[in-house]
């Protein structure tokens, strides 16, 4: 008997293309972090991290890092090796938990250095913009202090930060290249754009109603890149948010018409777990160096 071969639909085929794009930026931030001892070293290097002082207290930083730590603990102990069927549904709620993660190893940082802290799920964008101008370019090594400011629609007016490429090289780059030791930067800097396009389409959007108030119509491209200017610099924690609301409200048939085979499944699932991984051993080294080892290690055993 002849078995009849469909197509993929149009549908399939964008799921597909948008679930590896993502994959393919995942990898590409992870396969740029360092080893955990060498990540190490090259932030005990940064100056900032030499000049921070004692004095910080367990009880303003601990249950932010508790709950980071208990999220990516969670992650790391799923069974993949015993189970590997356990991956192609995994990686569904996965870039939500490490965005969540990320955020309470965040939150345990600014407490501990006493910076004023988001407490809500209303100011995610104070956390993420907070973390970009005081915390990642000064305290994080590379690939975590890595940033795109400026016109992301404009190459000329676009700068990405501690990449060696340049906006007009990423624009013409495919997203859908397969990660290499060659186009690392090429591949984060293009997640970097993209996802500050999206948040711009969606501030773009908010300045439209205040215009339409007032009586006018629509924002001309001054306005814009006035906007784009003015717009804090996007960082590895706003893709990963970004991935978080595609995953959760906007774009989950991502993953149901795009499915991963269950190889890929776990090998996105795992550079997932490892950039969040790499997150807290920097997040740790910072507050540890606030309250004291003892203190920490105290902590740690609750």
């Amino acid at each position: 008997m002849a078995f009849k071969y469909n197509s993929p639909t149009k549908q399939e085929e964008e799921a597909q293309a948008s679930l590896r794009t993502f994959c393919n930026y995942v990898e590409a931030w992870c396969r740029l972090t360092p080893e955990m001892e060498h990540l190490r070293e090259l932030q005990e290097q940064l100056n900032a991290f030499r000049c921070l002082q004692g004095g910080g207290n367990v009880d303003d930083f601990g249950g932010h890092f508790l709950r980071g730590n208990l999220i990516l603990r969670t992650m790391a102990e799923l069974p993949l090796d015993r189970m590997p069927d356990l991956a192609t549904g995994a990686i569904y709620w996965a870039p939500v938990q490490a965005y969540y993660a990320l955020h309470a190893f965040g939150l345990s940082v600014l407490s501990a250095i006493r910076h004023s802290t988001p407490n809500s799920h209303y100011t995610h964008s104070s956390y993420r913009r907070t973390m970009s101008e005081k915390i990642l370019g000064v305290l994080f090594p590379r690939p975590f202090n890595v940033f795109c400011s400026g016109d992301p629609y404009e190459n000329s007016d676009c700068t990405l930060e501690n990449l060696s490429t340049r906006a007009d090289s990423v624009s013409s780059f495919s997203h859908l290249s397969c990660p290499n030791q060659e186009n690392l930067d090429l591949l984060i800097g293009k997640s970097l754009i993209g996802t500050r396009k999206y948040f711009l389409v969606e501030r773009y959007k908010e300045e439209r109603k205040n215009l339409r108030k007032n009586g006018k119509k629509n924002l001309n491209k001054q306005i814009k890149k006035d906007i784009a200017i003015r717009h804090p610099k996007t960082s590895i924690i706003d893709f990963f948010y970004r991935l978080r609301l595609r995953s959760n409200y906007e774009d989950p048939d991502m993953y149901i018409h795009g499915r991963l085979s269950e190889e890929c499944s776990i090998s996105h699932y795992n550079n997932l777990v490892q950039i969040v991984r790499s997150f807290s051993l920097l997040c740790q080294n910072i507050v540890q160096k606030k309250v004291g080892k003892t203190k920490f290690d105290l902590l740690m055993q609750k």
